[in-house]
């Protein structure tokens, strides 16, 4: 439907590129992607429109990927697999953000009205965040949740996951602190100033 490959695809590919890499020692990565807000989507257009959207969603990523010699693959639902074969985690990561902005950049249109379309992504590479097919998957997974967790459009490098979170926390933490402070000066002005 999407006229990429399925993920049964994936399974050979990775073997070609686990061999390659014996050889050659080139990393390759995979970016898995989520379609961010699809399901509600797809629950208020209908599944005829949403398969609509995943035909253009995918013709967007053929044409933002062109010659890099990169291979999508549909993994199921609105979930894609894109492998970059001889890249590392921080090349795919560079690659894949562009690739965000120009599917952001390529409205749906359906009755009349534009959907921008983005996706929450997470990159794992070979061998370093995973030997075999599932584990690679599995890293890859593990940082799209991160991703989708701390808002949508957004791409996370397993190996980067803890840097999020600390991120996250440090945020968290200043909020409270602030928070903090505005309740002191609260209580130390009503003691000034009574009544």
């Amino acid at each position: 439907m999407t006229g990429c490959f399925t993920k049964e695809s994936l399974v050979p590919l990775f073997v070609k590129l686990g061999g390659e890499y014996q050889q050659s020692k080139k990393p390759f990565s995979i970016l898995l992607i989520d379609l961010d807000r699809f399901k509600s989507f797809n629950d208020k257009y209908g599944h005829v429109h949403g398969d609509e959207a995943l035909r253009y969603f995918s013709s967007s990523l053929r044409l933002s990927l062109g010659d890099l010699g990169v291979v999508p693959l549909r993994y199921g639902g609105d979930e894609f697999v894109i492998v970059f074969p001889g890249r590392d985690s921080s090349q795919t990561h560079r690659l894949s953000v562009q690739l965000e902005k120009n599917i952001k950049n390529r409205p749906f249109l359906l009755k009349g009205r534009l959907f921008k379309m983005s996706f929450s992504g997470g990159i794992a590479s070979y061998p370093n965040h995973g030997k075999t097919i599932e584990e690679l998957v599995n890293s890859a997974d593990k940082a799209m949740y991160v991703s989708k967790r701390h808002g949508h459009g957004r791409i996370t490098q397993y190996g980067k996951i803890w840097q999020v979170k600390l991120k996250r926390l440090v945020i968290i933490i200043a909020v409270m602190l602030v928070a903090i402070s505005l309740l002191a000066i609260t209580y130390y002005n009503k003691d000034y100033f009574p009544g």
